[in-house]
């Protein structure tokens, strides 16, 4: 309206980690139908042309606004689909149930989003590392280098029987065939215990396209496993017998990857610092399977809320510059799930 005599700047605030911040902004908006355009009185005497002699009906500007705004539904039936959902406790289990015979707009990608057939590597393949010798030397290298190189590998002959893997993967089957009203009893927020909780989704309230899953967690730590009792009956007895297996694989990883890196004494802080090490860590994608359900059984190996991430001291020995500060990883996780899945640029977080 100034016709840029006035100017309008972006800014951007720093969260403080210390403690809670609040703003109260007022918006100063016209009617819907207001015209939009350089007042005249701006453009009397003088030979400054109008940037833009553009008017705009507010409402239609309001429209532009909202269909590319990140917050905002993609169609007209998003918000009874999220309700659905989520609000419902359906899930996407839920939609497939009642007969939906199309993919919502809600789950679909924008075209500059999705995985281009070009970038598909089909002349390689992520490794493939035997660990039956763990105190190979071979092995170490070759974890160290994929890691490196990759941020990504397959180990074999790992140790956990196939019966075990086989039988956490029909439990989770299994869990997700129950009835929707058996399934959102253990819904976040709504479980007997806050040890296990079903979702959807990432974190559907903050995101513009809904991924196509639902997924139940469970927190398996020792203490954890005292809610066992309180677990859903048709799949807990195999997630812990899937993480007992599992568990001297994923410490052997550790020892493995810290050794790597040079490390001689291994404690339970050395290993929650691997993520500032010259390891890659990369982001991955799952296509779903139009004709059957997919299964995937994660494990994440997280530390203690008040665990502090740094470089490691050998990482920075020979004089390399730190990348990343010391956080406080319960600081890094909710600021992880304040937000839409937004890949590696999370880790700016941490970044000097």
């Amino acid at each position: 309206m100034s016709n840029d005599r006035y100017k309008s700047i972006e800014h951007r605030v720093v969260a403080n980690g210390s403690k809670d911040r609040v703003s109260v902004p007022i918006f100063m908006n016209p009617r819907a139908d207001a015209i939009l355009g350089p007042l005249p009185e701006v453009l009397e005497n003088t030979t400054v042309k109008a940037i833009s002699t553009v008017s705009s009906v507010l409402s239609k500007l309001c429209d532009s606004y909202i269909s590319s705004n990140q917050y905002a539904p993609r169609d007209p039936n998003s918000e009874k689909i999220i309700d659905f959902v989520v609000n419902k406790r359906n899930g996407v289990k839920g939609l497939v149930d009642a007969g939906i015979q199309t993919v919502p707009e809600l789950y679909i990608l924008p075209v500059d989003e999705r995985l281009e057939p070009n970038k598909i590597l089909t002349t390689d393949s992520i490794p493939v590392i035997d660990v039956s010798n763990w105190d190979d030397p071979v092995v170490t290298e070759s974890i160290c280098e994929a890691a490196g190189k990759w941020g990504f590998f397959q180990i074999i002959n790992h140790g956990v029987p196939l019966e075990v893997l086989d039988a956490v993967k029909e439990a989770a089957h299994r869990f997700f065939g129950l009835p929707s009203e058996e399934r959102s009893k253990y819904w976040a927020g709504n479980s007997p215990t806050e040890t296990v909780a079903l979702k959807t989704s990432f974190v559907p309230q903050a995101e513009t396209v809904l991924e196509w899953k639902d997924n139940l967690s469970f927190r398996c730590s020792p203490r954890d496993l005292e809610s066992f009792p309180l677990w859903p009956p048709v799949c807990r007895d195999e997630v812990v017998k899937y993480m007992e297996s599992a568990e001297p694989v994923i410490r052997k990883l550790l020892e493995v990857l810290l050794k790597g890196l040079k490390v001689e004494e291994i404690d339970e802080a050395r290993e929650y610092t691997l993520m500032a090490s010259p390891y890659r860590s990369i982001e991955h994608r799952v296509v779903a399977n139009g004709s059957k359900d997919r299964v995937s059984v994660l494990i994440f190996v997280n530390p203690g809320a008040d665990a502090i991430f740094g470089p490691l001291p050998e990482v920075l020995e020979s004089g390399e510059q730190p990348l990343y500060k010391e956080v406080v990883y319960s600081d890094y996780f909710k600021y992880f799930f304040s937000k839409r899945h937004e890949g590696k640029k999370t880790m700016e977080f941490a970044r000097i």
